[in-house]
């Protein structure tokens, strides 16, 4: 009986912290700094607030980073939330694109063959 009661116990524990683990994945990288070197000229050159950069100045933080499909992408994904929900719409383009800003910048600098050094 004993080893029910502790069976349940750990149980309940152990799927409450799986169940915050998968919530903290969900959550944007709203206050990391991302820091890339260039192998070529050793160059260092940080990253931070993607996420909130992103939500206050939209395609021109792209523009800032030189992710050009992205300018282009989010210009014409804010444009098109404009046209079909109005301001609702400028919101959640302004939103989803925040949300992937870090992803974004991180894979056009891996891209660009720099290397990740510390996060």
């Amino acid at each position: 009986m004993l080893a029910l009661i502790r069976l349940r116990v750990s149980t309940k524990i152990s799927s409450q912290t799986f169940y915050n683990l998968d919530q903290s994945k969900l959550k944007p990288n709203v206050d990391k700094k991302m820091r890339f070197k260039d192998l070529e000229s050793g160059s260092i050159e940080e990253t931070n607030d993607c996420f909130w950069w992103s939500l206050l100045a939209g395609p021109f933080y792209f523009i800032y980073k030189r992710v050009w499909a992205h300018v282009f992408l989010s210009f014409v994904t804010v444009l098109a939330g404009i046209a079909f929900l109005g301001l609702i719409g400028l919101i959640s383009a302004l939103l989803g694109y925040a949300y992937f800003a870090e992803k974004i910048v991180r894979n056009n600098y891996l891209k660009k063959g720099w290397e990740e050094v510390a996060y």
